[in-house]
């Protein structure tokens, strides 16, 4: 890149994320091939990690749901808590996620900003492809909101690659140049992780690996 801000701003004149706001038809596609793309990963994800030690789950930045529901169905004594931004959530009913009677009892839809808060008081906090769109700084944000309103014994889980060490081919570094282009984002690896939470004020437990290319990796507070 060269000059200020990514390529994509470069050529539409605003970040990534605004622009699809202004075309809620690319908006909607978007988060329709997300889904798309999670329905190869989402089973993986709730079988490896122990969501059913957590009594309330919130899924921030979780677009339609297809995460959470899949995590609901899997773990039947856990609630959740879906939240995006408004316009995104809105649409989260249509979607049919979690529209199942046995998943609306269990499950609530909320609208806001990740970047102002996230819903309080609940023992984990998972977000999926949401902190490799965000440079350090914007991450940090998120993360801190995360644990000053999660529960005393809570805990962040983040679904993404983790970048291994050397020079052998990946498909997180093909995303990782991805991000660069369109969010000004990045892949990390586990220290890059690890020192990103210590800025937020948590410490990265541990990495538990899926049956996907996706790892869920865990952080605590300090």
């Amino acid at each position: 890149m060269t000059g200020t801000g990514t390529p994509f701003e470069s050529h539409f004149g605003m970040p990534i994320f605004t622009w699809r706001h202004q075309h809620p038809e690319q908006e909607r596609t978007f988060v329709a091939s997300m889904a798309s793309i999670s329905g190869t990963e989402n089973a993986a994800v709730a079988k490896a990690y122990p969501f059913g030690e957590l009594a309330r789950l919130v899924d921030v930045g979780g677009a339609h749901g297809h995460l959470l529901a899949t995590i609901l169905t899997r773990h039947r004594r856990l609630h959740g808590v879906l939240y995006d931004q408004p316009q995104v959530v809105a649409s989260a009913a249509s979607s049919g996620f979690l529209a199942r009677p046995e998943l609306r009892k269990r499950s609530a839809v909320e609208g806001g900003d990740f970047f102002a808060s996230v819903p309080a008081g609940a023992d984990g906090y998972v977000m999926k492809y949401i902190l490799y769109d965000w440079d350090d700084d914007e991450c940090t944000n998120i993360l801190t909101h995360c644990r000053e309103a999660m529960a005393p014994r809570g805990r962040v889980l983040v679904v993404e690659h983790v970048i291994p060490p050397g020079n052998a081919a990946n498909w997180g570094k093909l995303l990782d140049i991805n991000m660069l282009t369109l969010t000004g984002g990045r892949e990390r690896t586990k220290e890059q992780f690890a020192a990103l939470f210590a800025r937020a004020g948590l410490r990265l437990k541990r990495v538990v690996p899926t049956a996907c290319p996706l790892s869920v990796v865990e952080a605590v507070r300090r």
